[in-house]
């Protein structure tokens, strides 16, 4: 018996299994001395009967335990030679290759050799090619967490954007793009995606490019040069190549209106002062929590590139699939609910590519978590519950830097902090 293998992608691999004619008959005679014991033929004691007898009473049982016997010897040679956590085998091909020359090569080929094909797909899972190399990126990261200066907001304005009437819609009016907020979703490339909240009206090309585009359709995104700027400031700390392609693949995530409704305004606000009394100062601190999860964020999201980067991503095939369906059936059921997310079709395209970076991103920061505490992340923490101790680590390490800004530099440098803390 003799293994080929290669490797498809992401962890799925193919084999090639040779046997020879007598490692077949071998199995033959394996299964048949199992029912041989077991057969139960008139007037003969067990294990006497003659071989006639017992194939033309046992033959279906005899056929399914050879198959059973070949399939086991198979899926053992393989695991023993595959080196990575194993998800799943399937043999998916089967044929017998003819040596006409008839010519014996002792320990090679037989006569004729029977050839499986199998897809071996790997436990989800990243391995880290170089540790090294990467304990180095991490420690040469450079990185701004940036604080609040309270004493420079606006109350009162920034009051009036928290309590402003928002509404989440599916499509836009062109003759109100200045009241639209889209949460738009960008590829920048194969490792880097970000989310990013712009208003429209300061993007007339885009909100043209995406006025017929549906929530969480696919397309393809032309990168003017306000768009490649406002992307290099978001990302801070990550220097996006300067030749990056004037197009990226881009969905639209949410849409928000935002219009003057006092009625709503006041009802807003009765409900804030509900939960957090009258002072409407509150929301300034809200702010700034908006800022705190931006520097989480950012530098989790810096350092899980530099863990992909430095690493073989495996996604087992199975897991991949079950949550891709679990995924669209879930979100089938919601839209049969008044209680639906904004969707007016399910994309088939946009779930299978969204999952799997998020089966990614998920190991990455496992993986992540152990570099950083040389401990698994148990199952009761969650990426959410534990990136604060993430990022206080990563802090550590870092090259990080402490900068305080003012309202006015958000409102210039940073309004997408703006429209995420509005919308």
């Amino acid at each position: 018996m003799r293994l080929e293998s290669s490797n498809l992608d992401l962890g799925i691999y193919i084999y090639k299994l040779y046997m020879t004619d007598d490692e077949i008959n071998q199995i033959k005679e394996k299964a048949f001395d199992f029912w041989r014991k077991e057969a139960n033929i008139p007037g003969y004691r067990k294990g006497t009967a003659p071989k006639e007898l017992i194939y033309s009473k046992y033959a279906s049982e005899i056929d399914k335990t050879f198959r059973e016997i070949l399939t086991d010897k198979i899926e053992q040679s393989i695991k023993s030679n595959h080196n990575y956590g194993v998800d799943s085998i399937s043999i998916i091909d089967s044929f017998v290759n003819h040596n006409e020359s008839k010519i014996e090569i002792p320990g090679e080929r037989s006569k004729h050799e029977h050839v499986f094909v199998v897809k071996v797909s790997s436990i989800t899972s990243l391995y880290i090619k170089d540790e090294e190399k990467l304990k180095n990126e991490l420690n040469n990261i450079t990185f701004t967490e940036y604080s609040l200066n309270k004493d420079t907001i606006d109350t009162q304005e920034l009051a009036k954007l928290f309590f402003a009437d928002k509404r989440n819609v599916d499509n836009i009016d062109l003759s109100k793009k200045d009241k639209y907020i889209i949460k738009l979703s960008i590829e920048v490339n194969d490792k880097i995606g970000i989310d990013i909240s712009l208003h429209l009206g300061k993007y007339p090309k885009l909100a043209d490019e995406i006025k017929s585009i549906k929530l969480f359709e696919p397309f393809e995104l032309s990168l003017s040069k306000e768009l490649k700027e406002v992307i290099q400031n978001y990302m801070q700390d990550i220097n996006i190549p300067s030749n990056v392609e004037n197009k990226v693949q881009a969905l639209v995530s949410k849409i928000t209106i935002i219009e003057d409704d006092e009625i709503k305004v006041q009802e807003n606000i009765n409900e804030f002062s509900k939960l957090y009394g009258r002072d409407q100062s509150i929301v300034s601190d809200i702010l700034n929590n908006e800022i705190i999860n931006y520097n989480i964020n950012r530098l989790i999201t810096i350092s899980i590139n530099k863990v992909i980067e430095n690493s073989e991503v495996h996604i087992g095939e199975e897991e991949f699939l079950r949550k891709v369906l679990t995924t669209i059936s879930s979100t089938l059921s919601n839209l049969r609910t008044p209680y639906h997310i904004s969707l007016t079709r399910i994309d088939y395209n946009y779930y299978p590519q969204a999952i799997l970076r998020s089966m990614i991103v998920d190991e990455a920061f496992k993986k992540l978590y152990y570099f950083l505490f040389g401990t698994e992340l148990v199952s009761k923490d969650s990426r959410e519950t534990s990136k604060y101790k993430v990022y206080n680590k990563l802090l550590e390490i870092t090259k990080s830097q402490k900068k305080e800004i003012s309202y006015k530099q958000i409102k210039e440098e940073m309004p997408y902090l703006l429209f995420d803390f509005i919308t």
